[in-house]
């Protein structure tokens, strides 16, 4: 696996060229996945000074190992710890790590501990907590670790609020393709991914009673605009893809997520927040691939660290809910 690319369901994406481009539209068509893409470049933008396909969030080593992503579940501290401080948790998959900037800059400026346990095609999910799970670098493991913390904290004298991450429509997308037969590995979709894709669909719905039966404040980010599998040719750059795309393509499934996330988020206690950061970089037809000379992607699947660094204010009211 190429390390620069944290994994998660879905993970392949073909540029169109020639006849090839023709192909994979149909493919696209067949497997529901909504109206050609137009990538009209920008009119205008300057160029970022930090290399975009090199744009990742900053990690403490004892938590990334090298890596760019934590590869084997740990807490990981990302501002000093204090026994005293309120704390917020960020839990999720890549879709949770990519924000680490954003929440970071909101929890130094509230002066609040962030932990976070973030692993790579790892989503926030139900697992038995009367003992750990056996492979101790697993999934599970991860979500384990994650919720035995928040309920020491819960139980304690801090103040604790949880921030859930993941690619929702990622991973609900496929659910229904990785059913479809000999289609299913033009997907990505390996026994591995698929194996996540079930744990899903099982145990990650399953996340939302049970923090509620624990008492925790819990926001959900929601789902995060991506580049669509099929695009057109970007004179722009392409590593990332710098072009514009339609927002009905770069957030698959908009209102259906938001709906599936807000129906979930009435099993957790309190008032919690539904954070959409998309309407810093996308209007209501399309998704900027550069706004403001910053690139929006990382990769095909993930915002840059410049990007979510500017993207604090949407995580300051949980900061601000902290007590």
């Amino acid at each position: 696996m190429d390390p620069r690319h944290p994994t998660g369901p879905a993970l392949s994406r073909v540029r169109t060229r020639a006849v090839v481009a023709i192909v994979l539209a149909v493919v696209a068509m067949l497997v529901l996945q909504g109206p050609p893409v137009s990538s009209a470049p920008v009119a205008s933008a300057a160029t970022a000074e930090v290399d975009p396909s090199q744009d990742v969030p900053s990690l403490p080593q004892e938590c990334i190992r090298y890596a760019i992503i934590p590869p084997v579940p740990v807490a990981c501290h990302l501002t000093p710890y204090r026994a005293k401080r309120p704390t917020v948790v960020l839990w999720g998959d890549s879709h949770a790590w990519q924000y680490i900037p954003a929440v970071r800059n909101a929890a130094i400026a509230r002066g609040a501990n962030l932990t976070a346990f973030v692993l790579g095609g790892c989503p926030p999910v139900k697992v038995p907590i009367d003992r750990a799970p056996r492979n101790p670098k697993s999934c599970a493991t991860n979500n384990y670790l994650a919720m035995k913390y928040v309920m020491r904290l819960q139980r304690g004298d801090q103040d604790v609020r949880v921030l859930l991450g993941s690619h929702w429509a990622g991973y609900r997308r496929a659910a229904r393709e990785s059913t479809i037969g000999p289609l299913a590995p033009l997907f990505g979709y390996d026994e591995t991914t698929q194996g996540k894709v079930e744990l899903f669909e099982s145990s990650a719905a399953a996340l939302f009673p049970a923090l509620g039966r624990v008492g925790v404040d819990v926001d959900v980010i929601g789902q995060t605009a991506t580049v669509p599998r099929v695009t057109l040719p970007c004179t722009r750059g392409e590593d990332p893809y710098s072009c514009d795309v339609l927002r009905a393509r770069a957030i698959y499934d908009e209102d259906e997520t938001e709906a599936w996330l807000r129906e979930r988020m009435q099993d957790l206690a309190g008032t919690p927040r539904l954070i959409d950061v998309n309407s810093a970089y996308c209007g209501q037809v399309m998704c900027r691939g550069i706004q403001d000379g910053i690139h929006t992607f990382y990769d095909d699947l993930h915002l840059s660290a410049t990007r979510t660094s500017t993207l604090t204010r949407f995580f300051t009211p949980s900061m601000r809910a902290l007590r």
